[in-house]
C-alpha cells in the first residue's frame, strides 16, 4: 500500500511541476516557477519588520494576513478556476497528512479523524487556504465517493450470521422505537 500510495504521489508532484506550472501565463510575473514568484513577490511586498521602539511584530493577524495575501497571489487571482492547482497541492497535502495521522494513530492511539479535521481547520477558516466556493463545488462528487467507500467497507464487515442471530434484537428496538 505504501509503495503504491508513493507512486500515485510521484506521479502527482511530477504532473503538478511540469503540466500545471509550465501552463501558466507567468510572462508579466519576474519569474517562471512557483520559487521565482515567491521571491519576486516578497521582493515587491516586503513583510514588514517589528518596530524596536513600538510592540513589535504580532504574528497571529498579521502573519497570517501575509500568508493569505501570499496564497491569494500565488494562486493567480480570484478565479475558482485559476485556484485549482493550489486546490489540489492542498488535497495532496490532505492525504499526506491522512497517511502521517494514521502511522502517529497506530503509535499514540489517538484517533487520526481529529488531526484531520484539525487540518481543516488549519487550511480551512485560520488560514485561508481553501475557498469555500471552490470546495462547496466538489463536494457533491467527494461525498458520493465517500458513501460508496463507507457502504462497500461495511458491506465487507458483514457477517450475515451475526445479523440472522441479532436480528430479533434489532425488531425489538425498532416496534420500541415507533411505539
Amino acid at each position: 500500500v505504501n509503495l503504491t500510495f508513493l507512486a500515485l504521489f510521484d506521479n502527482f508532484v511530477s504532473f503538478f511541476r511540469d503540466e500545471v506550472f509550465s501552463n501558466i501565463n507567468t510572462a508579466d510575473l519576474a519569474g517562471k516557477n512557483v520559487r521565482d514568484l515567491l521571491k519576486s513577490y516578497f521582493e515587491e511586498n516586503p513583510i514588514v519588520e517589528p518596530d524596536p521602539g513600538g510592540t513589535g511584530y504580532n504574528f497571529m493577524p498579521e502573519g497570517i494576513a501575509n500568508l493569505q495575501n501570499v496564497l491569494a497571489n500565488v494562486s493567480f487571482g480570484d478565479s475558482l478556476v485559476a485556484s485549482a492547482p493550489i486546490l489540489l497541492l492542498a488535497a495532496s497535502v490532505v492525504i499526506i497528512m491522512g497517511v502521517l495521522g494514521e502511522a502517529f494513530f497506530k503509535k499514540t492511539g489517538i484517533p487520526d479523524i481529529l488531526f484531520l479535521m484539525v487540518l481543516g481547520i488549519i487550511i480551512g477558516p485560520v488560514l485561508g487556504i481553501i475557498q469555500p466556493e471552490a470546495v462547496l463545488q466538489i463536494v457533491p462528487y467527494f461525498a458520493a465517493v465517500a458513501l460508496i467507500i463507507i457502504m462497500f467497507d461495511g458491506g465487507l464487515n458483514l457477517h450475515i450470521g451475526k445479523v440472522l442471530k441479532t436480528a430479533h434484537f434489532a425488531i425489538v428496538l425498532v416496534i420500541v422505537g415507533f411505539a
